[in-house]
């Protein structure tokens, strides 16, 4: 699980994760992924596209395999947030990371 603070109104900043199974790197196929966040207090919802990248040749374990760019509307309400990603795969088996828990995400006022 991460936490990531951000201020509102600010869509320059990407939310990046490396989605693993296994301890491996998930295999989309050509499945796709969507990103979830969730105010914590009023349980208003925004599912958005998320972006499935390619791992580097070189991978050293870090680097990120999806990545959501905010619109202004997902960062316009400060608060806190659960944030997750849902898979479908291209078998539309479904499955959700964190699978414990969420992501935590704070939009501070500017």
């Amino acid at each position: 699980m991460h936490l990531v603070t951000i201020k509102q109104g600010d869509t320059a900043r990407k939310f990046e994760d490396r989605l693993m199974i296994g301890g491996m790197p998930v295999d989309f196929g050509a499945g796709e992924v969507e990103f979830i966040l969730t105010n914590h207090r009023t349980g208003a919802r925004i599912t958005q596209d998320a972006t499935i990248l390619t791992l580097p040749m070189d991978d050293d374990g870090t680097a990120p395999n999806v990545e959501y760019a905010p619109i202004a509307e997902d960062v316009e309400t400060c608060g806190t947030y659960q944030q997750t990603w849902h898979v479908t795969f291209e078998d539309n088996a479904e499955l959700t990371f964190p699978s414990d828990g969420y992501n935590a995400v704070v939009i501070e006022a500017v």
